[in-house]
């Protein structure tokens, strides 16, 4: 029987949107992968400002935006252990279930900035990277790296970022490219609004 494939989609999720739900479905069908696992960050080892909803809100809003979605799943392997590097994120999925085979799934803009992570050629080998291109990005795709095979997905261009959706959200908007639930949870909890208005 062959070792289970399991993909694992790092980030802070604040807030979920539709781009990181298609993505995680790419994943799954076309590398393929048995299960996909986002990973929530406590804090974003590459945003200094860190999330601005909570840990739990942000897994709940994961809990809504893929609900019924098959081989879709959370870990809280980060929660609680702020700065953890994308290796020691593996190192310890590893060691809770040793005999997976790891994929790190991220975006090109991830990708094309490895030269700031943390012993990138060791994150590789451990789980070999999925990458989702970037719209119109026209840089050099690697079918390898330290070795081992880059998987580049396929499909419509997702031109999304949290960025955004959060400043559209402090405006009072209702961005389409969030899920209802996830939209129902912000609003529920006042999530994202000005900080003179919380």
């Amino acid at each position: 029987m062959s070792p289970r494939v399991v993909g694992v989609y790092g980030g802070s999720f604040d807030p979920v949107h539709r781009a990181h739900v298609e993505i995680a479905r790419r994943a799954r069908d076309q590398v393929p992968c048995d299960e996909v696992w986002f990973v929530p960050a406590a804090v974003a080892v590459q945003k200094p400002h860190g999330p601005m909803a909570g840990a739990q809100d942000r897994v709940d809003m994961l809990e809504a935006a893929i609900a019924g979605e098959p081989g879709l799943a959370i870990s809280d392997v980060d929660l609680g252990h702020p700065g953890r590097r994308a290796l020691d994120t593996v190192l310890e999925l590893d060691r809770r279930q040793p005999g997976v085979r790891w994929r790190w799934i991220m975006g090109q803009d991830s990708f094309d900035a490895l030269d700031t992570w943390y012993r990138p050629e060791d994150l590789a080998r451990h789980a070999p990277f999925v990458v989702q291109p970037r719209p119109g990005s026209s840089g050099t795709r690697l079918e390898s790296f330290a070795g081992e095979p880059v998987t580049w997905l396929t499909g419509p261009e997702l031109d999304v970022a949290s960025t955004g959706l959060r400043e559209a959200l402090q405006r009072g908007e209702r961005p389409e490219a969030i899920p209802a639930a996830v939209l129902g949870i912000i609003e529920r909890r006042g999530l994202y609004r000005q900080e003179d208005e919380r």
